[in-house]
């Protein structure tokens, strides 16, 4: 596909996906976001299940305390 990365979540497990010279590696971290683990989407996930708006508020907060 020749992008940088994807992102692939099948309803229950999340993968990133990043290009290496064979094709694509599973990563734990992307590299555009590389302070956002697999375990971050995950939780933000789950609330997301309960309130999209506040899984995407508390998003952006994280997002910002991060930068």
């Amino acid at each position: 596909m020749g992008v940088p990365e994807l992102w692939r979540f099948n309803g229950r497990e999340w993968q990133i996906l990043c290009q290496a010279e064979e094709g694509y590696r599973e990563c734990d971290r992307t590299p555009t976001f590389p302070f956002l683990e697999k375990a971050d989407l995950y939780r933000f996930l789950e609330i997301a299940w309960v309130d999209e708006v506040a899984a995407e508020s508390d998003f952006r907060e994280w997002v910002h305390q991060q930068l």
